[in-house]
């Protein structure tokens, strides 16, 4: 299991507004990442631990009593055992997928997310960076994130389908924070210049 995230940065764009207007249809992909399975961890310990508790308790209940399979309750024993057994790992499957399926993706132009595990579950929601009101970082604080070098970015916009994009346990975070305030800048001064707003 992979743990880090895939975060990457495509392109690199110019420290420089550009003299010409971005064009609305470019949408070459400058970052793309998933968050880290890190982000998990909890959820993932939790549900081994009880897996293991239950097989353990399992195994030793019939080990040191005979006369269990005698039991009323056996029936009820057995079925719970058994569920246990087959829905922590499935949790932890699912869990695992959820997260690999989020994906945000900054381009010149917009910010999209996607997510849904199967293909006709998959969903997109895009974003035009001229929208974005805010950008900021958040560092986790004192935790696997923390140590690791994971944070969270916090980007508000005026969108109302996505009035918050939170691009969460990501590497980079800061550099991504500041691509995202960039790229705004960029777009909203190119805009101004071209369209004549004020």
């Amino acid at each position: 299991m992979n743990f880090m995230s895939q975060d990457k940065f495509l392109h690199r764009e110019s420290q420089h507004p550009s003299p010409t207007l971005t064009d609305f249809k470019d949408n070459t992909v400058l970052w793309q990442g998933h968050p880290s399975h890190w982000l998990y961890l909890g959820r993932y310990a939790f549900y081994t631990v009880l897996w293991l508790t239950n097989a353990i308790t399992a195994l030793s209940w019939y080990a040191e009593n005979d006369y269990l399979p005698m039991s009323p309750y056996f029936p009820i024993l057995q079925a719970m055992f058994i569920s246990i057994a087959l829905v922590a790992p499935l949790m932890i499957l699912w869990q695992f997928l959820w997260l690999r399926s989020l994906k945000t993706v900054i381009t010149t132009n917009e910010i999209i997310e996607y997510t849904g595990i199967f293909s006709w579950t998959r969903s997109k929601k895009g974003c035009d960076l001229a929208q974005v009101i805010d950008a900021s970082e958040m560092p986790p604080g004192f935790s696997v994130l923390g140590v690791l070098g994971f944070g969270h970015v916090i980007i508000s916009t005026a969108d109302h389908d996505q009035p918050i994009i939170t691009l969460r346990a990501i590497k980079d975070y800061t550099l991504v924070c500041n691509l995202v305030r960039e790229l705004r800048r960029k777009l909203r001064f190119e805009r101004r210049e071209y369209f004549g707003q004020p």
